[in-house]
């Protein structure tokens, strides 16, 4: 029975992806907090990253079209700078209310 592989090895191998998730995200959550202005990051939360495309949620319907349509190029300018080995080509804001 060649081929078979055991729960315990699929298990460690989705713990191993997990844990490299969890600290991009943990990374790219520093990086953010060091591009943005503390008035920004007091009122978003980066919720994660994949494919190079950064995931951000801000309670604030105001503060989500002046990020969209006016501080996007300027973040990703400042996350390059912050962290270059971040590789983050964009950035996907979303509302959450629940924040």
């Amino acid at each position: 029975m060649t081929g078979m592989v055991t729960i315990g090895q699929v298990l460690r191998g989705v713990l191993r992806s997990l844990k490299r998730s969890v600290r991009k995200v943990e990374r790219a959550r520093g990086a953010w907090l060091k591009a943005v202005p503390n008035d920004v990051a007091e009122l978003t939360q980066v919720s994660g990253v994949k494919d190079g495309v950064l995931f951000v949620v801000t309670p604030s319907a105001p503060l989500l079209s002046e990020l969209i349509f006016y501080r996007k190029p300027e973040l990703l300018r400042r996350l390059a700078e912050v962290d270059p080995g971040l590789n983050v080509r964009d950035i996907r804001f979303r509302l959450d209310a629940r924040r």
